[in-house]
């Protein structure tokens, strides 16, 4: 860790004096990894997990309203839109930040165009979240403390702009998703930044194959370990409860997105060559499908 970076974390945290809500869900995501490759053959995108669990947390917030929400002056307030920021690789493999507006009413295919056209603005602005490093270089750490709590008051608790300096109204929206997979690690928690204002934070971790019967059968079957970071202040055990069921539902069973109870049977149908039937396991030819 560099000495902007020591000092730009040590702006942002004080020791802890509150806790915060952990948790640990493990998915399987064997008819999730069909339901990709169906998609990304149809659209010429690559749709991953990140957008699918992307569109899986949206939901999850339009059926958990208490967690789609902001503190104002000691007061809950509802966000308007449900949004969603993703900490994604850059095209120069820097890691840059993305939020998609309204990601409730987005389908896995339109947010992961969202995503490729956020990563390819940051890359021409030359954003990353080494930017702020900028001013941590020369700023002491206490006004710098002071400045992104502002900051934060402004954008985050009022979701107010400031365009002339090029700060957005509400720049993390209510959870920020991260993809801690790709980086080697079965699972993360990563601590919520307390100017971004965003409740809940969720990490994609490892994809496994791992054994397991099925109607007595033995099958390899994905399972994607998800964890989150709660703000304890917005943790309603009903609506937390339907949170992870909308969440694990989409999850399990994606097709559903699209309106149909499987996947689809008959060959031509769009962006299918040869789907794979046996459950939990990719037949020859098809691939495991993508993370």
């Amino acid at each position: 860790m560099s000495p902007s970076q020591h000092k730009l974390a040590l702006a942002s945290w004080r020791a802890p004096r509150t806790g915060h809500l952990y948790g640990k869900l493990v998915v399987d995501v064997s008819e999730a990894a069909r339901y990709l490759e169906w998609l990304s053959h149809g659209s010429g995108e690559t749709i991953t997990l990140v957008h699918l669990v992307g569109k899986a947390v949206a939901l999850a917030l339009a059926a958990a309203p208490g967690l789609n929400g902001t503190v104002r002056l000691w007061w809950f307030r509802q966000r308007p839109t449900v949004d969603a920021s993703f900490v994604v690789p850059g095209e120069q493999g820097q890691l840059v930040r993305i939020k998609v507006d309204r990601i409730d009413t987005l389908t896995p295919v339109e947010i992961a165009e969202t995503l490729a056209a956020g990563v390819r603005q940051a890359d021409r602005d030359g954003r990353s979240l080494s930017t702020p490093l900028r001013a941590a270089r020369w700023l002491p750490t206490p006004i710098l403390r002071r400045g992104l709590w502002l900051k934060g008051v402004i954008q985050g608790a009022f979701g107010l702009g400031l365009p002339l300096r090029g700060l957005r109204a509400d720049p993390f929206g209510s959870c920020i998703i991260t993809d801690v997979g790709a980086y080697g690690l079965d699972e993360a928690y990563v601590p919520p930044v307390p100017w971004a204002h965003a409740p809940l934070a969720i990490q994609l971790g490892a994809v496994r194959d791992v054994p397991a019967v099925n109607e007595g059968r033995l099958v390899l079957r994905r399972e994607l370990t998800l964890t989150a970071t709660l703000d304890p202040r917005f943790a309603a055990s009903e609506e937390s409860l339907s949170f992870v069921r909308v969440l694990r539902g989409v999850l399990e069973q994606p097709w559903q997105l699209e309106g149909r109870p499987g996947p689809p049977i008959q060959l031509g149908e769009r962006g299918v060559g040869r789907l794979p039937l046996d459950d939990g396991v990719a037949l020859e030819g098809s691939g495991p499908g993508p993370r």
